[in-house]
């Protein structure tokens, strides 16, 4: 059983080799941007300038990426999020991003 599976999967081993490499150089090459975003998602879903409601859209937001939901609640939170961020809060936005970098 396992060697037909590796017998059907030998075309594909030097795809999976290179998407596997690729995958790790773009870790490392992005891996600041990555640590700074999570520093800014927490900034923001913690931060007492802010409303609730923006928070909580935030909190909510990134607890259903983690979680297998399938009709879209973490993209319809995370959007309004960012709407209410770039509108209605950019100055706040703006202190939070300067105060994380």
């Amino acid at each position: 059983m396992v060697t037909d599976l590796l017998t059907a999967l030998r075309p594909y081993m030097w795809l999976l080799v290179a998407v596997t490499l690729g995958a790790a150089v773009l870790a490392v090459v992005f891996r600041g941007r990555l640590r700074r975003l999570m520093r800014l998602a927490k900034a923001v879903a913690t931060d007492q300038r802010l409303p609730k409601p923006v928070r909580y859209l935030v909190v909510v937001g990134l607890g259903a990426k983690a979680m297998p939901i399938d009709f879209g609640v973490d993209e319809i939170c995370l959007g309004l999020a960012v709407i209410l961020l770039a509108t209605r809060y950019r100055s706040v936005w703006n202190q939070i991003r300067k105060e994380v970098q």
